[in-house]
């Protein structure tokens, strides 16, 4: 029996190039993952602990994955944790240099994680951005329809 999938949705695995662990063994899986006939897009998470000049190893290695299946990459979640050591206002610095190195490729996309929507002094994880968090501006620069 033939699988068929709408023809006007993109279609993901779900199952993401994670920047940690083996990543050769990985990107094997990948690789595999990707090169199904109904995957239309690659999608990567990445979560840095400081800011970044170049793109991570994972990153490049999701990309070189992407360019020879001719396939779109999007990094489907990124962010830095914010703690007692990293403050909002470095986190954002650690995120606009993702969003600089990734903007020097052909990364198609990237969805920041995650929006809480409260104020910075509500409760929230470490990965939370608030309506009020120093990031939201910079992220305004970069986002374009």
């Amino acid at each position: 029996m033939e699988t068929r999938v709408y023809s006007k949705h993109l279609v993901s695995t779900g199952g993401t190039f994670e920047c940690w662990g083996n990543l050769n063994d990985q990107s094997n899986a990948f690789r595999a993952y990707h090169d199904l006939p109904n995957v239309d897009v690659l999608d990567v998470h990445e979560y840095a602990k400081q800011e970044v000049s170049s793109l991570s190893q994972c990153i490049s290695m999701a990309l070189d994955v992407s360019r020879s299946l001719n396939k779109p990459l999007i990094i489907g979640e990124f962010n830095s944790e914010h703690t007692v050591y990293r403050d909002v206002s470095q986190r954002s610095r650690i995120l606009e240099s993702m969003m600089r190195a990734y903007g020097q490729t052909s990364i198609q996309g990237y969805l920041i994680w995650q929006y809480n929507g409260k104020s910075n002094g509500a409760q929230g994880g470490p990965y939370d951005l608030f309506h009020d968090d120093p990031f939201l501006q910079t992220f305004s620069k970069y986002a374009t329809l």
